[in-house]
């Protein structure tokens, strides 16, 4: 995984494979991974990498056999993370819990309401507010 610098370009490796970048935060200093196997989320400091801390499916109060975090969400603001939880069951592929819509973290954690239609219809911006799209498929930024 590489990152680039928050005011020039840096190039960075780090020495995991399992981890799937998805945010850096607003000044930089740190960025927010979620893992291959999307059991947990890890915040980093950057740029030497080192886990602030991590937090599993169970710490949210669900089965990490039913739910798992997904690719998406990120920095709300400078202390807001958002991270999207999603699960299956046999009757349909797949379905979003009311939780999916994001989980605001830092420092309570508290459900979030997206208003969007899947995890990956949100992209935070760091400034507390963010960006999906509105029933006809129209950006529509929200704070």
């Amino acid at each position: 995984m590489c990152l680039v610098g928050h005011d020039r370009i840096d190039l960075v490796r780090y020495p995991w494979d399992d981890r799937c970048l998805i945010d850096l935060s607003p000044d930089g200093s740190e960025f927010m991974t979620v893992d291959h196997g999307q059991a947990d989320i890890a915040v980093h400091t950057y740029p030497d990498g080192e886990v602030r801390f991590a937090l599993s499916v169970d710490a949210f109060g669900h089965d990490p056999d039913e739910i798992y975090v997904e690719w998406s969400g990120g920095y709300l603001s400078p202390d807001i993370l958002i991270v999207s939880l999603v699960g299956e069951t046999e009757h349909e592929p797949e379905w979003v819990p009311p939780l999916q819509r994001g989980h605001a973290l830092r420092p309570v954690r508290a459900e979030f309401d997206a208003h969007a239609e899947n995890a990956y219809d949100i992209q935070p911006l760091g400034d507390g507010s963010w960006l999906t799209a509105d029933s006809s498929g129209h950006p529509v930024r929200r704070s």
